[in-house]
């Protein structure tokens, strides 16, 4: 792929990890090219931190389906 193809097919997928993520509060802490480095637990300890963290994990696996399908109507390839 270009590099602009490259750039918008990683848009939209930290786009919508990114939504995630905050949804259930985790820390950013870098975008290491295909990759977030995500923090739960920081800057403040929570009780439900490990709860959270796992529920955010299982709903970016899920959100796979609907980046995919949008690369897909954007020809390009699928993403795991």
């Amino acid at each position: 792929l270009s590099p602009e193809r490259v750039l918008s097919l990683l848009n939209v997928y930290l786009k919508e990890m990114t939504e995630i993520i905050l949804k259930y509060h985790g820390t950013i802490d870098e975008f290491i090219g295909d990759a977030i480095l995500v923090i739960f637990g920081a800057p403040y300890l929570k009780e439900d931190d490990a709860q959270r963290a796992v529920a955010c994990a299982l709903e970016m696996q899920k959100a796979m389906t609907r980046v995919n399908q949008n690369n897909t109507r954007n020809g390009y390839s699928w993403i795991r």
